[in-house]
């Protein structure tokens, strides 16, 4: 059995004279549902979908995955569903979003969003776009800089830290004197200082020890610390056993004997060390970002379209104003100021520095050596605030310390 068309097109020509001038126009294709063969024991097919051409049914497609401009699966199942206005959207699963690079604190904020079946991009990420193109199955998503995952410039994962490797090592320093008297006799003073270690694994001992002789007194040895250490990379923290002293930060340090865990700034990036603002701001198109102090250039980057947060410079002086400036795509540049000033007790936005202590107090004097505690956090927000406080306790001894660091610029 011969079958027609399964459907027709008609055209319409219209020419219309205008300064001799033509201008045709095309109808719209249609498809013929009376040529279709009619089964009774078949489901109808509704072909409407296919009168647009940007109508697509929903479903499964092995796309290439593209997210601001870099192709992360060349062939990855998507599902897809049709939103209010008829157009196919993808239905990302958090797992998803990771894998293309969302900050988890982002996710965790949007968990309502997530949960429903199939979120709007746009709704979970706000500033997000996303572009189907179904002739070449390509999905292109631009993502704000602001929402993803950002490395700190010289980061180096903790996966690839080392312990280094096992040995002994010192370092000493000696001065001496030898003088004679009228009397013809001969005074002799030295002085010893050691500083001494043995690295094994993730464990390092120190010491630091000082030897005394003259010709007066016998030969007088004294240890003014001695410690084990090591690293907890996970926590960014280092923890340790022995004779050593508290950390300055919010109390006076003292010298005590026992257990001390405390927040390493060894382990961060050197772009994390120390105080500087962090800069927002927001990009119209993929945009150049230069900051810069007195005239001269201290960071710059590129960044996607939408909120962007730069939180890697490096620490620079105490004061003075940090001029911005994004340069669009199409040329566009708009500037603007960032006030910086900060004190010692300044610390990074989001970041969080505490020393825990537990152990006896150590003085010059051995009767008097109780029992103590200390407990002191420093706290990084927004708008250059910095939040601190700490305890110290011990026998017939309690001390209570908060504070408020605020940049002034």
């Amino acid at each position: 059995m011969r079958h027609g068309p399964a459907y027709t097109v008609t055209v319409v020509s219209l020419s219309i004279l205008l300064g001799g001038q033509s201008a045709p126009l095309h109808a719209q294709a249609t498809f013929n549902m009376d040529l279709l063969e009619k089964n009774d024991h078949l489901p109808a097919v509704d072909l409407q979908r296919f009168n647009q051409q940007t109508s697509q049914p929903p479903g499964d497609y092995p796309v290439s995955w593209q997210v601001n401009g870099v192709t992360l699966d060349a062939r990855k199942i998507i599902t897809f569903r049709q939103n209010d206005r008829g157009q196919l959207t993808p239905c990302l699963k958090p797992e998803d979003l990771l894998q293309a690079g969302v900050n988890p604190a982002v996710l965790s904020q949007a968990s309502g969003a997530t949960s429903r079946s199939c979120p709007e991009l746009a709704t979970l990420l706000p500033g997000s776009t996303v572009n189907f193109d179904f002739a070449h199955q390509r999905l292109a998503m631009t993502l704000p800089q602001a929402l993803m995952t950002r490395q700190a410039r010289d980061n180096v994962p903790s996966a690839l830290w080392d312990e280094g490797i096992s040995a002994f090592q010192s370092n000493y320093r000696y001065s001496g004197a030898s003088q004679r008297t009228r009397e013809g006799n001969t005074e002799r003073d030295n002085y010893l200082m050691l500083k001494s270690g043995v690295n094994a694994g993730a464990w390092r001992l120190r010491a630091s020890n000082s030897l005394t002789a003259n010709s007066d007194d016998k030969p007088h040895w004294t240890t003014s610390g001695a410690w084990l250490e090591r690293d907890l990379t996970r926590w960014r923290s280092e923890l340790t056993l022995g004779d050593t002293f508290t950390s300055g930060d919010v109390f006076d340090a003292v010298q005590f004997q026992g257990i001390a865990l405390a927040s390493s700034d060894a382990m961060l990036p050197d772009s994390q060390k120390g105080f500087a603002p962090t800069i927002r701001g927001i990009a119209r198109t993929n945009a150049q970002v230069t900051v810069r102090q007195n005239g001269y250039v201290l960071y710059q980057t590129y960044v996607t379209p939408g909120a962007f947060v730069i939180d890697d410079l490096y620490p620079t002086a105490s004061s003075g104003n940090l001029e911005v400036a994004v340069k669009e795509s199409d040329g566009e540049i708009r500037r603007f100021t960032q006030p910086y000033a900060s004190v010692t007790s300044m610390q990074r936005e989001g970041s969080l520095k505490y020393n825990l202590v537990a152990g006896r107090y150590h003085s010059d004097d051995a009767s008097q050596r109780p029992l103590m505690m200390q407990l002191s956090l420093m706290r990084g927000f927004a708008h250059n605030l910095t939040l601190f406080g700490g305890l110290q306790s011990a026998a017939q001894y309690h001390n209570l310390s908060l504070g408020v660091g605020q940049g002034a610029g």
